[in-house]
């Protein structure tokens, strides 16, 4: 982290900093729903013709779906314009940026989370005091998979293929994007709890103006929905989030043994976009 001089600059929008997808893959037709602080998200499968076959694709999930998500945010941020180019652009932000190896498992890793991205709806639901909300009925409007099925390398399938972000999400990634550094993302790209905890940090830090006590049992509704308890979750995500942590230098953060606390920090990466 300290050694890395280019300072790229990824993007997220800011409701997956306080909400994620599944960490583990579901059963095909299970939906999900993820609370966050003052917002809901849920998420649905849906179909997708590939290949000249309809398909249904279950939610996405995992490291994958986080990374894949982060390069079409990024991108859409950076040229501004909802229409993100795959193939050589999402080899390019695999290798050359997170440090990936383009292989057959990573190649299809990807591909899949973007058909599933492409296919689910999801829908945020705020919550504030003048009860405002707003529901974004897809993350992708439309996609063209030129190349679908026309070899065995998920790269050349991937090669002419685009997706267009949908028009509300696309506006709402642009008033709250959360900037996120290349770095960061790339040495947590193998671990989504600790990358969801790094977005999170960026977000929420920013933000503060004192300092603000989490609890573990907070932080294990947020994070740990596979943990049985708040004991659980803290011997095993503690590790986690040190991690996030080194992965953002600015964050000012003491871990106490019944809470966490959360101070007035810079942001990893000032806002250039």
């Amino acid at each position: 982290m300290l050694a890395d001089e280019t300072r790229d600059t990824g993007f997220s929008y800011s409701g997956f900093a306080l909400t994620a997808f599944p960490y583990k893959k579901l059963p095909t037709d299970a939906s999900w729903t993820k609370d966050g602080h003052q917002v809901t998200m849920t998420v649905d499968p849906g179909s997708l013709k590939v290949a000249g076959k309809v398909r249904k694709y279950g939610v996405p999930y995992g490291a994958s779906a986080r990374l894949v998500m982060i390069y079409l945010q990024s991108e859409a941020v950076r040229t501004s314009c909802p229409t993100v180019e795959l193939g050589r652009s999402l080899r390019a932000f695999a290798t050359e940026r997170l440090g990936l190896e383009w292989g057959g498992s990573t190649g299809k890793a990807l591909q899949d989370q973007i058909y599933r991205l492409s296919a689910c709806s999801l829908k945020f639901f705020w919550s504030t005091a003048r009860s405002d909300h707003f529901e974004c009925p897809r993350l992708i409007r439309s996609g063209s998979f030129a190349g679908a099925g026309a070899a065995d390398d998920p790269q050349a399938r991937l090669w002419d293929d685009s997706v267009t972000l949908d028009d509300e999400f696309y506006k709402h990634l642009r008033l709250h994007a959360v900037p996120l550094l290349d770095a960061a993302v790339r040495a947590l790209a193998d671990e989504p709890v600790a990358l969801d905890m790094y977005v999170w940090l960026a977000y929420r830090l920013r933000s503060l103006d004192r300092p603000t006590p989490m609890s573990w049992a907070a932080l294990k509704e947020q994070f740990g929905g596979g943990y049985k308890t708040v004991r659980q979750f803290k011997y095993k995500a503690g590790p986690s989030l040190r991690r996030a942590l080194a992965a953002y230098p600015e964050a000012v953060v003491t871990i106490e043994d019944k809470e966490i606390v959360l101070y007035p920090s810079r942001p990893p990466i000032a806002r250039s976009a």
